[in-house]
């Protein structure tokens, strides 16, 4: 692999074949997809991986959130609101440069429709089984390459864009150009136990597409499953007003905490939120990253078990 920008790594197959992205640390303390990227890196260069069709990108996202070991740097811009179109506020900013030259060296509008699979790799910042995400729902594709991520025990789904709005974010990205693209949520930030786990599972993703074969280590007998995930949609953001808002007592600890309807899941000030479905909390935030106009949180529901 080559260095093609600072933390942005390159492998080109002889072969031709898809182009595959697998990205880490677009959060700084998001450590399981740091450790992952670095170690297929480090497995190619070691060619315990051989390379064998396509063109492969590594990368890590946020150096300087990386480097503090926090969600993002000091100007507390978010790089993963940064992959659509960017705000005169906030281009100045690290993250929003960082992203401009991610899109630039990826450059997936030239790269032919369809030919791009992208796995952006993050984990939530309060405990969560591990899942994963896609805008608006999967397709055939997709549903091939979960098969090889065994250990995903639901799939979230955001049709009506109440996540961010429109598309902004890495995944939004790897799926612009008719290509396919999807967030994996490893588990919770401060939980690395799970690494050798996701390598594992990358790897298996990246012999299915027929991009690696094994060469100096014994082969590694993939898992797979056979049944369809259970998939929630995201139906309500929960934002933060100049009222203020705090969670009712043991609700919000966790994604997929469970609720009813008609349950009391906060206040916004004096104002109660109460919830209107059945459903679960998703991506709960710590307050130490809630913003004013911003979601501290979601809610979501399920739509297929």
């Amino acid at each position: 692999m080559h260095e093609v920008a600072e933390k942005i790594w390159k492998s080109e197959s002889a072969t031709p074949g898809q182009t595959i992205i697998i990205s880490g640390g677009i959060h700084g303390n998001e450590r399981t997809g740091i450790e992952v990227v670095l170690r297929i890196k480090q497995a190619l260069e070691q060619e315990e991986f051989i390379h064998t069709s396509g063109t492969l990108f590594l990368l890590l996202g946020n150096l300087k959130a990386i480097e503090l070991n926090e969600r993002w740097s000091e100007s507390g811009v978010d790089l993963n609101r940064c992959f659509g179109e960017i705000s005169e506020a906030v281009y100045d900013s690290f993250e929003a440069q960082r992203a401009m030259l991610i899109k630039k060296v990826l450059a997936l509008d030239t790269r032919h429709p369809g030919s791009v699979i992208g796995i952006d790799l993050h984990a939530t910042n309060k405990p969560s089984k591990p899942f994963l995400v896609m805008q608006p729902h999967p397709t055939p594709l997709h549903s091939t390459l979960f098969s090889s991520i065994p250990s995903a025990q639901a799939l979230l789904c955001d049709p009506h864009w109440v996540f961010t709005g429109v598309p902004a974010t890495l995944d939004d990205y790897y799926n612009s150009n008719r290509n396919t693209g999807f967030c994996y949520e490893t588990g919770c930030a401060d939980d690395t136990s799970r690494v050798n786990e996701v390598f594992n599972e990358m790897r298996t993703l990246l012999k299915d597409r027929q991009v690696i074969a094994q060469s100096k280590t014994p082969d590694y007998v993939a898992k797979k499953y056979e049944h369809s995930l259970p998939t929630y949609a995201l139906r309500e953001a929960i934002i933060l007003s100049d009222q203020g808002f705090a969670y009712e007592s043991l609700m919000g600890l966790f994604t997929f905490q469970e609720f009813s309807k008609g349950a009391l899941l906060g206040h916004h000030g004096g104002l109660p939120l109460i919830a209107s479905f059945d459903g679960v909390f998703i991506f709960p935030k710590l307050a130490k990253h809630w913003k004013l106009g911003e979601p501290v949180g979601f809610l979501a529901e399920k739509i297929k078990e």
